[in-house]
């Protein structure tokens, strides 16, 4: 199983990372998924919306897989 935040799905238990990669202990389910077309920066963003974590929004390489849904 690749545990990598751009494979996480609605229903996944996932825990966020900090920017350099190292787990915060905030951890939730995935209720939401959400791409953002950044035509500044010319590519898409993924999202991923968590429950009963502050902020609920988080990029998708901001997240590690503990749990398949």
């Amino acid at each position: 199983m690749n545990n990598h935040g751009s494979h996480a799905k609605v229903g996944d238990l996932v825990e966020i990372l900090n920017s350099i990669g190292d787990a915060t202990g905030m951890t939730g389910i995935v209720y939401k998924e959400e791409v953002v077309d950044t035509p500044l920066l010319e590519r898409l963003i993924e999202y991923v919306y968590i429950t009963g974590c502050y902020p609920h929004r988080v990029r998708k390489n901001f997240v590690i897989i503990l749990s398949r849904a």
